[in-house]
């Protein structure tokens, strides 16, 4: 069953891990384990550059990230539950930004082509998807709005 999402105030909305994949049927919850794989990093990893290519998605598990501009404006803090390298992933452009841990992090992370074909597979995931995606390209809109008047 796909739930409505409600917008947050903040600038943009949360792509929330739970959100995406909470409530799956038991077999899409195990082609999802089958895919998901975990990583340790130390305070200060930069887990990618601004440049790279995504290879992956990541959903953090523990402790806490940042992404941040390549004169090293904050963009966002990432906490658990979040999902980042999510937009470039599924276009497979270059980062923008860079992302590195504040503190030591547990990280979960999906290769890009494994989450692509899983997507295929799992249209209400893709569903949720594209109304986690159209909510954050509606609050840049209105942020563009708010900016010129």
């Amino acid at each position: 069953m796909v739930e409505e999402i409600k917008a947050k105030p903040d600038y943009f909305f949360q792509l929330s891990a739970n959100r995406l994949f909470g409530d799956l049927a038991r077999q899409s919850r195990k082609s999802l384990a089958a895919i998901k794989q975990t990583k340790q990093f130390p305070k200060g990893a930069r887990l990618f550059a601004s440049g790279d290519m995504p290879c992956c998605i990541y959903l953090p598990v523990k402790g806490k990230l940042h992404i941040f501009s390549n004169d090293k404006n904050i963009v966002q803090f990432i906490e658990p539950d979040e999902i980042f390298g999510l937009t470039e992933a599924i276009l497979n452009l270059p980062y923008e930004i860079n992302a590195e841990t504040l503190t030591p992090c547990l990280c979960a992370y999906i290769e890009r082509e494994e989450f692509i074909r899983f997507l295929q597979t799992e249209p209400e995931v893709c569903f949720r998807l594209v109304q986690m995606l159209g909510l954050n390209l509606q609050k840049s809109y209105q942020l563009f709005l708010s900016s010129i008047t």
